[in-house]
C-alpha cells in the first residue's frame, strides 16, 4: 500500500469505529445508510481509493482526521 492510501486507511479505520455509535453525532453515519448497511463512509473511501488521485485521497484523509478529532460528548 502506497503512502497516501495508508494514510487514508488509518483515518478511515478510526472513522469507521467512530461511526459505529450513531448516538455520538459523528457526521459520517448520522443521517444516511447505504445499501450495504454501513453508511456513506465506506462508499466515499472506496471512491477516493478508486480515483487513484493522490490529492483526492489525502483530502479525504484530512477530512476524516478532522472529524475523528471533533471530541467526544461522553468525556
Amino acid at each position: 500500500m502506497a503512502g497516501a492510501e495508508l494514510i487514508l486507511a488509518r483515518a478511515a479505520a478510526a472513522a469507521y469505529l467512530n461511526a459505529a455509535h450513531e448516538g455520538l453525532g459523528y457526521p459520517w453515519r448520522r443521517w444516511e445508510t447505504g445499501l450495504d448497511g454501513r453508511g456513506p463512509l465506506i462508499a466515499t473511501v472506496r471512491a477516493a481509493l478508486a480515483s487513484g488521485d493522490r490529492a483526492t485521497i489525502l483530502d479525504l484523509a484530512s477530512r476524516l482526521d478532522a472529524d475523528n478529532n471533533l471530541g467526544c460528548p461522553l468525556s
